[in-house]
């Protein structure tokens, strides 16, 4: 999930599209970015991603807890991905947990690598202790916490494919930016 504010995408999506990538590897996978915004499909023209699923919508112009939460959840429900990167940001944190419960999902946070066989390694008690999990299945939603990928790593000099996902969101979204 890709994090940007004010025509920015945050160095945290970066970090994610490269540990995005060592995951994919493990798992056969591929590396899919989501992006969310109001005309902004320009910022992923140097996503290191093999496909990049759009939503544009008024309501993304700036960040929404109620429209990015319902948006996500759509497209994680019509893709059934094996797992979803959130950063263990401001952002990240705030979406996360209502995503996992509205769909029943499991979350792992502060993961701070994938090994080379697919397992999560996580940071607990402030960074003191490693602790290395499975993947949960069949979808597992993770915050990622910067530190074992370079953001250059989760960059291309070659644009990825877009693809344009319609979402439902209500009219009346009950938080709005003033």
């Amino acid at each position: 999930i890709i994090e940007h504010l004010r025509g920015k995408v945050s160095e945290i999506s970066y970090v994610m599209l490269a540990a995005a990538r060592d995951l994919a590897k493990s798992t056969g996978g591929k590396v899919v970015a989501v992006l969310l915004g109001a005309n902004a499909q320009d910022l992923a023209k140097d996503f290191d991603a093999d496909q990049v699923l759009y939503a544009d919508h008024t309501a993304f112009a700036e960040f929404n807890t109620e429209a990015y939460q319902t948006a996500i959840a759509q497209i994680i429900s019509n893709n059934n991905p094996r797992g979803v990167l959130f950063g263990h940001t401001t952002i990240g944190t705030d979406i996360v947990g209502g995503i996992s419960t509205k769909l029943g999902l499991p979350l792992v946070s502060s993961v701070r690598e994938f090994s080379s066989d697919g397992k999560l390694i996580s940071q607990i008690c402030g960074g003191k202790i490693m602790a290395e999990c499975e993947l949960p299945e069949p979808t597992a939603l993770v915050t990622m916490v910067p530190g074992a990928y370079k953001s250059e790593q989760g960059q291309s000099a070659s644009a990825p494919s877009i693809t344009t996902v319609p979402v439902q969101l209500p009219e009346d979204l009950h938080i709005k930016l003033i």
